[in-house]
């Protein structure tokens, strides 16, 4: 096999409740005195992990970019 790309790992985890700043986020909706159902959004907390190859090589003819 020629070497003429790169594997790219793709992870999806659940956002946290902060955000990425600590702040909450804007579109975010929290219901207050109410208790999230249990196992509701088991699946939005699965992380989901793929793989792509990137394939590179017609970089390696000149003049392109």
């Amino acid at each position: 096999m020629k070497d003429g790309g790169c594997w790219l790992t793709l992870i999806k985890t659940a956002a946290s409740a902060g955000g990425a700043g600590g702040a909450p986020d804007k579109g975010a909706k929290v219901a207050k005195g109410k208790a999230p159902a249990p196992g509701a959004a088991s699946d939005d907390l699965k992380p989901i992990v793929g793989r792509s190859w990137v394939d590179l090589s017609s970089f390696k003819n000149p003049g392109c970019s």
